[in-house]
């Protein structure tokens, strides 16, 4: 994790607010405001962030294309309306009615990570998520001093592993999940777009093509919007070029014949496009993909996700998508490297966390050992987020016109 700050105020490095204004203007207009305070400090902006396209996660009840046309189940919109599936229990008993994905089947050669516990209903339920790593930290979203939280301490965090109790018990899932093969679920719940994925594990399984059809869950709440500045570049006090620099980052960021060729190499020589305007490289004999000659764009430079996509107007479709269905966070800006606090703390274990909780939902503990477990882990996790929410608290006050 970089540290602007310190690189600042010992003055290592310089703010290069107006200089980007001025010498890179095309592609300083690519960010909005937000975005440029993950890169700044004081107000002042001490680096040039790569071009990452905004996102946010969106829950989808993915299912199988003949389960809802069979049923007649015509929309999903919340996991109210999702125990339709009991349809699928009482008429299509060769199929599991769906998949927890916290608790999935083993992992396959498709990544699908999956939404937990956390993703599934913390957003729903009036938070938001600052970590969702190892120590799941939130806040209320209507909480101006922003008050952070241990998830599993909220009243929120129980209902939701009762709801995931719940359908095991009505039989709508099962927790032998490491047993099962992914096509014989009716429905998993996951993210916008791993249909396809799902659609992989499903003919790597059977060697027969599956389709899947995706509802939104919960399609009016405005989630949470990320961005990642990614790769970033700072200028020495002592630069004598900034400008220069500056202008060569305007004409690569901005320019796609110069992004691909500077990226890719030479079109026809080095890479093609498909018909989908996908990049194809053209491996020389002797070579892998996964060889530093064809990833240095990803691991040592400036990326733009803009130009990435050589489809313009795939595009403008995910930004219009990410801009309708999510904002960004006061926390946006908010630098800090948990894992390294947690490490401090020799009393916590996330590994611990994530057993008892899949023990509760597989019916091994009862609500009376998953309060007790709750207990203690506030005695753990109570100092760590006091040091969190005070350093939180030290940003928010450097950086007023932040919040």
């Amino acid at each position: 994790m970089f540290d602007l700050e310190s690189l600042y105020e010992e003055g290592k490095i310089k703010d290069i607010t107006q200089l980007f204004i001025e010498n890179a203007p095309n592609y300083f207009s690519l960010f909005s405001r937000e975005e440029l305070e993950t890169v700044s400090y004081k107000g002042k902006i001490l680096a040039v962030p790569s071009y990452s396209l905004p996102e946010t996660k969106r829950l989808q009840a993915i299912i199988r294309k003949d389960v809802p046309e069979e049923l007649k189940i015509s929309s999903i919109g919340s996991f109210s309306e999702f125990e339709l599936l009991d349809k699928v229990r009482k008429n299509k008993p060769e199929l599991v009615p769906t998949v927890i994905t916290p608790f999935k089947p083993a992992p396959t050669s498709v990544d699908l990570p999956g939404p937990s516990v956390l993703d599934i209903f913390a957003e729903a339920a009036g938070y938001t998520i600052l970590s969702s790593g190892d120590l799941e930290i939130v806040y209320r979203t209507d909480d101006p001093d922003i008050k952070l939280l241990d998830w599993k301490q909220t009243p929120e965090y129980k209902k939701g592993v009762e709801t995931f109790m719940n359908w095991r018990r009505k039989g709508y899932a099962d927790v032998s999940m490491n047993k099962r093969k992914w096509s014989e679920y009716a429905s998993i719940i996951s993210y916008k777009g791993d249909s396809e994925k799902i659609s992989n594990l499903v003919m790597e399984e059977t060697g027969k093509p599956a389709e899947f059809v995706e509802f939104e869950l919960y399609p009016d709440l405005i989630t949470t919007r990320t961005f990642d500045p990614g790769n970033i570049v700072v200028f020495s006090s002592k630069s004598e070029k900034t400008e220069k620099a500056l202008a060569f980052v305007d004409w690569l960021m901005t320019d796609r014949e110069a992004y691909n060729l500077f990226v890719y190499g030479i079109q026809g020589k080095d890479y093609t496009l498909d018909e989908k305007n996908h990049v194809k490289l053209l491996i020389p004999e002797g070579y892998t993909e996964n060889d530093i000659y064809f990833n240095i764009h990803k691991s040592w430079s400036l990326v733009n996700n803009k130009l990435d996509i050589q489809d313009e107007e795939l595009f403008r479709e995910k930004s219009r998508y990410v801009e309708s269905k999510s904002r960004y966070m006061p926390h946006l800006a908010f630098r800090i490297d948990i894992n390294s606090i947690l490490r401090s703390y020799s009393n916590f274990s996330s590994a611990d966390r994530r057993r008892f909780e899949r023990s509760y939902v597989a019916g091994n503990k009862t609500l009376e050992e998953l309060d007790e477990f709750l207990k203690e882990q506030k005695k753990i996790t109570d100092p760590i987020l006091q040091e969190i929410q005070k350093r939180l608290d030290e940003w928010r006050t450097v950086n007023k016109n932040l919040n």
